[in-house]
């Protein structure tokens, strides 16, 4: 298991796949380690999060889409049952489906804002 330390040369804008790896490590960190390192963990998930909503998202995707909606679950869980304190639109944000993204973005289908190379 990663612990907290493990992330503190993360860039702040992250590549959708090291995203979607700090999520897989996340969510295998155990419930006591989170809750006795929760002001750090709200801190990391913060971090993603921001990363996320400001680029991350444009390398959504049908084929990784879900890896954010379980994520997103698995979030929204932790944070209910160990009282995290996380906005619940933070953990909404990672529920952005592909299909939202291009309602929101048409240019991406054209290739105008297909995201870069290594983002995928």
């Amino acid at each position: 298991m990663k612990r907290l330390e493990d992330f503190v040369n993360l860039p702040t804008i992250m590549w959708i796949d090291q995203e979607i790896s700090v999520m897989h490590d996340l969510m295998e960190m155990s419930k006591e380690y989170i809750s006795s390192n929760r002001v750090g963990f709200v801190a990391l998930v913060r971090d993603l999060y921001l990363s996320h909503t400001d680029s991350g998202y444009f390398g959504l995707s049908r084929s990784n889409e879900a890896e954010f909606r379980h994520f997103a679950d698995w979030l929204e869980s932790l944070n209910a049952e160990l009282g995290l304190g996380l906005n619940p639109l933070l953990v909404e944000d990672f529920r952005l489906s592909y299909d939202d993204l291009v309602a929101a973005y048409p240019s991406i289908l054209s290739g105008e804002g297909t995201p870069p190379v290594g983002s995928e």
